[in-house]
């Protein structure tokens, strides 16, 4: 059988990785080949795709593949997403050699770095308080102050249910397998972790499940009843940006705020670590280096220091109204 690019890379997501690959793994694969592969190369005959020609893909995909036309960098894309096109390529075309579709796999002949730093862009205590004060003036105030407050990703927060809420101990439980696919929650096995809230956090979460009590969801569409949806999170948090007149943050800057904020309030990296779920302190500390004001090394006295969670967190504090 001859295959292009396009009806090989088909026939790969369909018998090696739809049963193997989370829905949420899938959804994000079938991104990136329907806005940068499949239009870029799909139609090429698989045994003529050289590395000149992947060369080429994967250039024009660096310059101009950035289709969000807020970002910084529009239209180039980042390292991290360059470093996703080339191995999701390059792993369909390995399957394709071993089954003997091609004779060598031309993507090998590029190499993409997994980026040791991460990009961060937190806001500054000030610019926290109007982003907050936005998202309580347009009716977001619960959803927003819990990511701002509390450090989780936009995944975990989705896949929140009201049962994850403790109010008389104000912790949260984030099951780190759940995840949101096709407008439903899915559960998968995974670690478990909790977070400590804060007393207004919390209260915005009480008046938020008055509003529809009978969902076990917390946060949900008013229509449908089921889970915000991630580009429905993302669009909320971009009205809150232009409400509060505030320059371009990403989601994702919600989470690194939090963090920052935290270390400069003190919290040790053992602790911040353990609030958003990374799988060890050195994680934490190259990601947040720069924003760490003392830097003692992790030695065994300080992990039996540290084995409570602190609720450094409560400190944390943005002025909003609670009506």
């Amino acid at each position: 059988m001859t295959y292009t690019v396009r009806s090989w890379m088909e026939t790969w997501m369909e018998e090696y990785q739809k049963g193997d690959a989370r829905p949420s793994t899938c959804e994000a694969k079938v991104y990136i080949l329907k806005n940068h592969i499949y239009p870029c190369i799909g139609d090429i005959p698989l045994d003529e795709l050289t590395s000149e020609k992947v060369g080429e893909f994967l250039e024009d995909r660096r310059l101009y593949g950035n289709h969000r036309k807020n970002s910084k960098i529009y239209p180039r894309l980042g390292p991290c997403a360059m470093r996703n096109i080339h191995r999701l390529l390059q792993q369909s075309l390995d399957q394709a050699m071993q089954n003997g579709v091609i004779d060598e796999n031309p993507a090998r002949a590029f190499k993409y770095q997994k980026p040791k730093n991460v990009t961060l862009d937190p806001m500054t205590k000030d610019e926290a308080e109007q982003y907050l004060k936005a998202a309580e003036e347009l009716g977001y105030i619960a959803m927003f102050d819990l990511a701002l407050n509390s450090g989780i990703s936009q995944g975990e927060l989705i896949a929140l249910k009201w049962s994850d809420l403790n109010v008389d101990t104000r912790m949260l439980t984030i099951h780190e397998g759940r995840t949101y696919s096709c407008r439903n929650l899915i559960e998968y096995e995974g670690k478990i972790r909790e977070i400590p809230l804060l007393p207004r956090t919390v209260l915005l979460l009480c008046r938020e499940h008055d509003r529809h009590p009978s969902s076990p969801y917390m946060f949900i569409h008013p229509g449908t009843l089921n889970p915000l949806s991630p580009n429905m999170v993302r669009a909320r948090h971009k009205q809150i940006i232009q409400h509060a007149e505030l320059p371009h943050i990403r989601f994702e800057d919600l989470r690194h705020t939090f963090a920052v904020l935290a270390l400069e309030q003190g919290m040790k990296v053992d602790q911040l670590s353990k609030i958003l779920g990374h799988s060890r302190p050195i994680t934490t500390r190259n990601h947040y280096e720069e924003f760490i004001p003392y830097k003692p090394a992790l030695n065994s006295d300080t992990r039996k220091r540290d084995k409570e969670v602190i609720r450094v967190s409560s400190k944390l504090s943005f002025t909003v109204k609670t009506k």
